[in-house]
């Protein structure tokens, strides 16, 4: 048995619908995949790290479409610093046509956080390889013998949260008094489970990729 049914076992414990007459695994799975999403992001849980190459005379970037947060982004394995509009329109009106050999920061879309701008534009002939590092969103499951990618410490959690949307989704009193409890049952497991997740160092930083940015 794989961890997500034995999620889902329990969750149908919980509902009372030990035979999936109300509801079938699939919907079930899609509200694991809600909780899954809403815990990994709460608690920064999947980091990843990507490397690429900028080209001369190209400044723009965008991170892996995984990527919910971008934490450090380096070039030569040293941090590039960050840079932002107010600084730069406070020096200079045209500051996105600069040029130069050098890169001297980088700035961040300010309506996307995943998109990112060299500055100034790289002039430097050669490739130039970049490393950035960021928190991931889970891979979403597609069915019940899928892995999941965060520590089985967070099961508890995503229990209650399937639960707690499954009666949500119903209208009568009692099931939305039902869905308020296990939401609250949803938080507090998930604070107690990011505390003991810290003081283990169970976070997934393994994965590393290459991603070309300016193809």
């Amino acid at each position: 048995m794989s961890r997500i049914d034995d999620i889902v076992e329990q969750v149908r414990d919980s509902l009372a619908d030990p035979q999936g007459d109300r509801w079938d695994d699939f919907q079930l799975l899609r509200f694991i995949n809600e909780a899954q999403k809403k815990v990994a992001i709460k608690a920064k849980l999947i980091r990843k790290t990507t490397t690429g190459t900028i080209v001369s005379g190209t400044a723009e970037c965008t991170a892996p479409t995984d990527c919910y947060l971008i934490t450090r982004l380096s070039i030569n394995n040293e941090k590039v610093p960050t840079l932002t509009y107010e600084e730069l329109d406070n020096d200079e009106d045209a500051w996105e046509d600069d040029t130069g050999a050098t890169v001297e920061g980088v700035v961040f879309d300010e309506s996307d956080a995943v998109k990112f701008s060299f500055y100034p534009i790289p002039t430097d002939p050669t490739y130039i390889e970049y490393k950035l590092r960021y928190v991931a969103y889970p891979t979403t499951l597609v069915k019940l013998s899928d892995s999941l990618e965060i520590s089985q410490l967070f099961d508890e959690a995503l229990k209650h949260y399937t639960v707690a949307t499954a009666w949500r989704l119903d209208q009568d009193t009692q099931s939305k008094a039902n869905a308020i409890d296990e939401f609250a049952l949803f938080n507090t497991e998930l604070v107690e489970a990011i505390k003991l997740n810290s003081l283990n160092g169970n976070t997934n930083s393994t994965r590393t990729t290459t991603y070309r940015g300016f193809e």
